[in-house]
C-alpha cells in the first residue's frame, strides 16, 4: 500500500531540513491536484477519442467565443507546449474534423485554427461532463462556500505572480 502524502512529505522534511518544508509540502499538493486533474481529463477526452492535450486545444480555442479561432502560435503559447507538438495536435485534429485551417486576414502569411461545428459540440459535451460530473468537481463542490471562495481567491492570486514571475524572467533575458 502506497504511503499517505503527509508521510511522504515527513520523509522530505527529514531528507532534506535545508528546505522550507511549508513550500515544499505546497508545492507537492499543487502537483498530486494537478496530475489528478491531468488524469480527469485524460479520461474524458478518450471517450471522444482524443488525449487529453488535444482536448485542452478545443477548450482553448471555445473559450476565445465565435469566430473560435486563434493562430497556431496564440494555442501553443496558451497551451505552453512547443510549437512541433502544437503542429502535431492541429494535424490530427484537422483529420478527425474538429479543426480546419483558414488564411489569417490579417496577416496573409500567416493561418487561424478555427473550431468546427463538430469540434464545438465535442467541447461543450466535454466541457459539460467535466464541470458537472468530473471527480474534481464534486471535492470542490463538498467544500464550504467560504472555503470554495477563498479557493478560486489563491490560485487566482497564485497564477498571477507566476505569470508576473515569468514576463519578469523574459523581460531579464531580453536586456
Amino acid at each position: 500500500m502506497p504511503r499517505r502524502r503527509i508521510e511522504q512529505l515527513e520523509d522530505w522534511e527529514t531528507q532534506r531540513p535545508d528546505l522550507d518544508p511549508v513550500l515544499l509540502g505546497i508545492r507537492a499538493r499543487l502537483m498530486a491536484l494537478g496530475a489528478r486533474l491531468s488524469h480527469d481529463n485524460h479520461r474524458m477526452a478518450r471517450t471522444v477519442g482524443l488525449s487529453g492535450s488535444e482536448l485542452r486545444v478545443l477548450f482553448t480555442l471555445r473559450r476565445v467565443g465565435p469566430p473560435y479561432a486563434l493562430r497556431p502560435t496564440d494555442l501553443f503559447e496558451a497551451l505552453i507546449v512547443p510549437s512541433g507538438t502544437m503542429t502535431r495536435q492541429i494535424d490530427r485534429l484537422e483529420r478527425m474534423g474538429m479543426v480546419d485551417r483558414r488564411d489569417d486576414p490579417g496577416d496573409r502569411r500567416g493561418s487561424l485554427v478555427h473550431l468546427t461545428e463538430r469540434g464545438l459540440q465535442v467541447a461543450d459535451d466535454t466541457l459539460t461532463v467535466a464541470v458537472r460530473d468530473s471527480r474534481a468537481s464534486a471535492a470542490i463542490e463538498r467544500l464550504d462556500p467560504n472555503d470554495r471562495a477563498e479557493l478560486q481567491r489563491l490560485t487566482t492570486t497564485l497564477l498571477e505572480l507566476l505569470d508576473s514571475i515569468e514576463a519578469d524572467r523574459i523581460e531579464g533575458e531580453e536586456e
